[in-house]
C-alpha cells in the first residue's frame, strides 16, 4: 500500500515492512495534479519492473517537481 503524506513523501507498506520515503523540501507553487503525477511515475516504474523501494522515491520526486514547478495554472 502506498499513500501520499503531502510535503512528509510517501508513505508505504508491505507484508514485510513499512517506511515514510522522504520528499525533498520544496517552496510550492501549485501541487495541482501531484498525486496523479506520484501515481502515474510509480506506474509506469511498476511496469517497466523497477524495484518499489526505487519506484517510490521516483514518484516523490516527480510529485515534488510539478509542485515547485506550478505547472498547472
Amino acid at each position: 500500500m502506498v499513500g501520499g503524506s503531502g510535503p512528509r513523501g510517501a508513505a508505504c507498506s508491505r507484508v514485510d515492512d513499512s517506511a515514510l520515503m522522504p520528499a525533498q523540501h520544496a517552496n510550492a507553487i501549485n501541487t495541482s495534479g501531484a498525486g496523479d503525477t506520484f501515481l502515474g511515475t510509480l506506474a509506469a516504474r511498476l511496469a517497466l519492473q523497477r524495484p518499489f523501494s526505487h519506484a517510490v522515491p521516483d514518484g516523490v520526486a516527480a510529485a515534488t517537481t510539478l509542485g515547485r514547478s506550478g505547472v498547472q495554472r
